[in-house]
């Protein structure tokens, strides 16, 4: 009866993840311009299914532009929540990983600010780095008790696989603490005069 219940557990852990990789490789698909059967994005609206929506684009229709976190999930400039924070919106081009414009191409915001602004954003990404680590644990300790190859190996996989888009949420996070949306942002674009070092 316990290896039956046990049995079953593993099954819907096994649907889900089915389900998960899917749906990654929908995502994997799209950031490459390969075209897909549109059964599979029948429900995505037009915005989403053109090859140039961030990752958490999905979640991003019941959000409504001006929040926060509209600005956080599509990674945003916080301002004028029109321009890119990353110059390469694939997080998993890990060469590009961390190329930031040094302003905002639409609005003009300074997303560097000063030297080692984004320090403050290693608090933020350690700390999701935590609540992730102890949510696999207890998801594990569940199917395999205090196990250890099953708990690192876990931790391991996740953790790598989530660390572009941890650190990259993480610096959109911390920018949006010390910014807010304008809706005349565009309007009201900041001037700057462009030096060698804002093309790098």
């Amino acid at each position: 009866m316990r290896q039956s219940y046990s049995r079953d557990r593993w099954d819907m852990l096994h649907s889900k993840c089915w389900v998960l990789y899917n749906y990654v490789l929908i995502r994997a698909r799209h950031l490459k311009n390969i075209h897909i059967n549109s059964a599979l994005i029948a429900n995505f609206t037009p915005e989403q299914t053109n090859s140039n929506f961030h990752f958490f684009s999905m979640a991003t229709p019941f959000i409504k532009k001006g929040s926060k976190l509209y600005s956080i999930l599509r990674l945003k400039c916080p301002r004028c929540q029109e321009g890119d924070l990353f110059e390469v919106k694939n997080p998993y081009r890990l060469k590009h990983l961390d190329k930031m414009p040094h302003y905002c191409p639409k609005c003009g915001e300074d997303f560097r600010r000063e030297v080692g602004f984004y320090y403050g954003a290693m608090m933020i990404s350690h700390g999701s780095t935590t609540i992730i680590a102890v949510i696999v644990h207890f998801t594990v300790f569940h199917f395999y008790g205090w196990a250890i190859a099953p708990n690192v190996i876990s931790l391991l996989v996740i953790l790598n696989g989530l660390f572009p888009i941890i650190f990259r949420s993480s610096r959109a996070i911390w920018i949006n603490i010390f910014s807010k949306y304008d809706p005349h942002a565009i309007e009201n674009k900041i001037p700057h005069k462009e030096t060698p070092g804002d093309k790098k």
